[in-house]
């Protein structure tokens, strides 16, 4: 339907956030009372057209409650690839009038033609669509990941909250409390006897109800995690105000004690700048952001910096967001940094363990944790991507020690200084090979970002977290329908955007089975079977290679079952090169020549061509790509549900 409608009835054209509520609906949670209004009708609205201003009095009196919210409900907005997240208006208690809400609505409607929309876009929206919320009188509000990650690599639901409006927790002011749940590894169900909380404690009501919220949400695979904001009434009714896909995974730190977090994962180093709302035009590109808070104006200047440091704020504040989605380093919470910081200085962030370093100053990670604990950021980012002394590195944690990949062999001087400068960030060892897993490395950041790749890997997620060999297996011939199906539609495909994607989402499926999920699985492995490895003497080399004939028991799981998992992941990886190869959904050459393909695609949409990666980049974010990643993703979506 078009025009103003409740939420149920909204369609795309009433942008993201209305589709998450009609989402939030459809899956039975507490959702305020809402109304949406397309780009059509907001139009209209602002030339003050007397039959849609009829329309919009007449929907108003759908309202009980005195005081509404008018949100910005993009086309573009809450995607799976850029969240907008603090980027267009929220008006809140604007009054039930309709001089006030006309008046609310041009200001949000029209919140698309801001600088900070031209800088985190790269484009502008004159008009935008709208949706009306009936407000909640929150004694709490927050935000809740269904899905992330814990420091020891467990998956959990984190929630960050803070006392009345949420707006002190998304604007990145304070510190909010925080809980971390861990999820229970034989099905898709909360261990509320795990919970950690930090800064405040919620009554049980309150706990099991967010709990109840995200085991509900985790159950629609669309994404593999959401982004649920949520207000507490003061009868203690925790409602659900909007929903969208998790852009960008965290790890979520539980540690007491921590005097800054890591909210965006890296390291970067350059001349510390302090920032505010009258300086941040003139940040440099290279430069460190330092600041008391990071405002959405800010995001132009984001941009340009090597890291962001904030004295105040949490992981799911929006600036923390947008930070990880621009893939920029970033540290909040980090208090005193204004007043310890050398303005002018060099200074290294550390985003993945929630440091600043500049000179024998360290901020951050003031806990018993001294060294950086590889297994999380194996975990959290599968290594991390440095460049040292113009050379591009790729550091990998594995079970025998640190590995530093490079393209190409270096003199033995080279490699010696490479080493004493991996050594210095990270206090271990490493050893430095020449491979190709950095060029992977770099190519998965935009494949993880593909809902049907997502989608696949879904199901292999929870057969390695309970070692289930049959749903390992399942998803493995998922696996193997999809690249065939992707073979043909590049086969086929007319036009060079259609053919670019068709062999990226090929090259994206390929990287999945033989470099995500038996790395993945390898780790879990590590993890589970630590402590059985160390009370029997046996070394890590031979579960992998199937020599452990032990069946203990770990947890319900026996050592059979994990290596028999193990083994399968193997086994897929060795055979994934022939079988894509056979099909022709990938072969070993495609990225030499993918440049032409890049050169065309580009060409037919009118695109400038800068560079190959550049180029990748920007038409990944068009909307064709999105277009055929959703329609695959839905094939996908009925092919798991048959074979469930």
């Amino acid at each position: 339907m078009k025009g103003i409608v409740r939420i149920s009835q909204a369609g795309r054209n009433h942008g993201g956030k209305a589709l998450g509520l009609q989402r939030l609906e459809r899956l039975g949670l507490d959702v305020p009372r809402a109304i949406a209004i397309d780009e059509a009708s907001v139009s209209k609205l602002l030339c003050d057209d007397p039959a849609e201003l009829r329309n919009l009095a007449a929907a108003l009196r759908g309202f009980s409650g005195k005081l509404l919210a008018i949100r910005s409900s993009a086309l573009q907005e809450d995607g799976h690839q850029q969240s907008f997240a603090g980027a267009f208006d929220t008006l809140l208690n604007v009054k039930k009038t309709s001089r006030t809400v006309l008046d609310a609505i041009k200001m949000v409607g029209t919140s698309g033609r801001s600088e900070r929309i031209d800088h985190y876009a790269e484009s502008s929206f004159s008009v935008i669509p709208v949706i009306i919320q009936e407000m909640v009188a929150a004694t709490r509000s927050g935000v809740l990941f269904s899905r992330a990650t814990k420091s020891d690599g467990r998956a959990c639901a984190y929630v960050e909250w803070v006392h009345g409006l949420g707006e002190t927790l998304v604007s990145g002011r304070g510190r909010p409390a925080t809980l971390t749940v861990p999820w229970k590894n034989a099905g898709p169900e909360l261990d509320l006897d795990g919970v950690v909380v930090t800064g405040g404690v919620p009554t049980q009501r309150s706990l099991r109800q967010l709990a109840n919220i995200a085991q509900i949400v985790d159950r629609d695979h669309e994404a593999p995690s959401w982004d649920l904001e949520w207000a507490q009434d003061r009868r203690g009714k925790v409602w659900a105000l909007q929903m969208r896909p998790v852009t960008v995974d965290i790890i979520a730190d539980d540690d007491r004690s921590r005097s800054a977090l890591g909210a965006s994962k890296g390291i970067a180093k350059g001349p510390v700048r302090f920032i505010d709302d009258s300086n941040y035009h003139s940040l440099r590109a290279g430069e460190i952001l330092v600041a008391r808070i990071t405002e959405i104006n800010y995001v132009g200047a984001m941009k340009r910096a090597a890291a962001i440091v904030t004295e105040e704020g949490g992981l799911l504040s929006h600036a923390a967001i947008v930070a990880r989605e621009l893939k920029k380093p970033c540290v909040v919470g980090a208090t005193g940094a204004l007043s310890l910081l050398t303005e002018g200085v060099e200074a290294e962030v550390n985003g993945t363990l929630g440091t600043i370093r500049q000179g024998s100053l360290q901020i951050g990670n003031s806990s018993s944790r001294q060294q950086i604990d590889w297994a999380a950021v194996y975990l959290y980012d599968r290594g991390i991507e440095l460049i040292i002394d113009g050379l591009p590195v790729y550091v990998e944690a594995t079970p025998n020690g640190l590995t530093a990949h490079v393209d190409d062999q270096l003199e033995l001087r080279a490699k010696l200084k490479l080493q004493r400068d991996i050594f210095s960030l990270t206090q271990q060892n490493a050893a430095i090979i020449v491979s190709d897993r950095r060029i992977w490395f770099h190519e998965w950041r935009r494949f993880d970002c593909l809902l049907s790749v997502s989608l696949v890997d879904c199901m292999f997620r929870p057969a390695i977290a309970g070692w289930r060999y049959d749903d390992f297996i399942g998803a493995l011939e998922v696996l193997r329908a999809a690249a065939a199906e992707v073979a043909d539609f590049k086969r086929n495909a007319q036009s060079p955007i259609h053919k670019l994607f068709w062999s990226e989402l090929g090259a994206a499926l390929h990287a999945l089975v033989a470099l995500e999920v038996e790395g993945r699985a390898i780790w879990a492995a590590y993890r589970d079977t630590n402590d059985w490895r160390i009370k029997n003497a046996i070394p890590f080399s031979d579960l992998v290679s199937s020599e452990a004939d032990s069946i203990a028991e770990l947890s319900g799981i026996s050592i059979q079952e994990i290596s028999r998992v193990l083994h399968a992941c193997g086994t897929a990886r060795n055979e994934a090169y022939l079988y894509f190869a056979e099909i022709d959904a990938f072969d070993a050459n495609y990225f030499s020549g993918r440049h032409e393909l890049v050169e065309a695609a580009a060409s037919h949409l009118g695109i400038e061509y800068i560079d190959e990666d550049k180029t990748l980049n920007r038409l990944y974010g068009e909307g064709q790509f999105e277009t055929l990643d959703r329609s695959f993703a839905l094939r996908i979506t009925k092919r798991i549900n048959g074979a469930g």
